[in-house]
């Protein structure tokens, strides 16, 4: 009866055309393990960079508001502003040693977003604060009811000669940040304890 041989060689192992495919195998395999790897790194950096700037921006609106609040109307130094600019005494003191001076807060545009530049008298070192992704900026004042005004003091009607008698500061101040993606933020500041005097006389028909 004849009997079934086999060739020894056979059983030694792969065959060169199946080591070249197990080897294909291997590296489509590693290849797609890395490309996993990196998109969740990448998702993760993303991830971690919006949460960076969400808490920058929390922090800056922070400090606005505080910055806003403690402006003040001074004898010397009524608060006046407009769109991009406000002049105004202010309790806290950009150098941290004294009691707060004169300040001029200023919005400007910058490569990428906004700049709100913060100046005091006396040589304290300015302070800068940016806003990247804004398209535009603009300050706001909102009066004793409610009105929402581009400047301050604000102009009185054009009512007839005589004075028209208003609060020598606003209720509070907003800034308005309008973003890239035509979204727009408000921060909105109540000023705290406002310095005499505590009322203005403003020609009516003038602005001021």
């Amino acid at each position: 009866m004849p009997t079934l041989r086999t060739d020894p060689s056979a059983q030694l192992g792969l065959t060169l055309m199946e080591l070249l495919v197990a080897l294909v195998i291997l590296s489509l395999t590693v290849g797609l393990g890395m490309q996993s790897l990196l998109s969740v790194e990448r998702t993760q950096r993303s991830a971690l960079a919006a949460t960076d700037r969400s808490t920058a921006d929390r922090l800056r609106e922070v400090w606005v508001r505080e910055g806003l609040e403690a402006l003040a109307s001074d004898p010397k130094q009524p608060i006046q502003g407009r769109g991009t600019r406000i002049a105004a005494f202010s309790r806290l003191d950009l150098a941290g040693i004294g009691v707060g001076g004169n300040q001029a807060w200023e919005l400007q545009g910058v490569p990428g977003g906004v700049r709100l530049r913060i100046t005091q008298e006396g040589g304290a070192a300015p302070l800068d604060l940016f806003f990247m992704g804004v398209n535009k900026a603009q300050f706001r004042f909102i009066d004793e009811d409610g009105g929402v005004l581009p400047q301050w003091p604000p102009s009185a009607p054009d009512t007839g000669p005589g004075t028209s008698v208003v609060s020598a500061a606003p209720k509070a101040i907003a800034l308005l940040l309008e973003r890239e993606d035509g979204s727009v933020d408000a921060w909105i500041a109540g000023l705290k304890n406002p310095r005499p005097p505590s009322r203005l006389l403003i020609d009516e028909g003038e602005t001021p």
